[in-house]
């Protein structure tokens, strides 16, 4: 299964990095917002219902904002994407919202630090933490 976080700031920037990794040739990318969903445990079920397993599909989350999500991510090695902008307080004081490991994006065309990856950069990433698990 193959799961990509994408967390930060909920504006234009966020969306362009969605909008880039729905248009990777050969993908199947599905979008899962959680965002409207008020209790976490309503949140984790519909993630648990609603992620694809097959392994050519990639499930771009977003509005996951709560520790129980996170860790729900985590444990289905969710790579997660920091996109660059302000970044909420809420997700900077949670346990687990930001580890190493993680990734910072940016859409493609929009000026940032070169450590910043790509949508296409990051789904590369993904692709490249999945072959080294399964090898190991």
């Amino acid at each position: 299964m193959l799961i990509m976080a994408i967390q930060g700031t909920a504006g234009s920037i966020r969306d362009q990095v969605v909008t880039q990794l729905t248009k990777l040739p050969k993908q199947r990318v599905v979008t899962i917002d959680v965002s409207f969903h008020f209790d976490p445990n309503i949140r984790v079920a519909t993630l648990e219902q609603l992620l694809h397993r097959r392994r050519d599909v990639v499930n771009v989350v977003t509005g996951a904002d709560t520790a129980l999500e996170l860790a729900f991510l985590r444990s289905n090695q969710a790579l997660f994407c920091h996109v660059h902008g302000a970044y909420p307080q809420k997700l900077l004081r949670l346990p687990g919202g930001m580890k190493p490991g993680d990734v910072s994006v940016v859409p493609d065309g929009v000026a940032a630090p070169d450590w910043y990856l790509t949508p296409e950069e990051a789904f590369s990433e993904l692709l490249i933490r999945r072959r080294r698990r399964r090898a190991a």
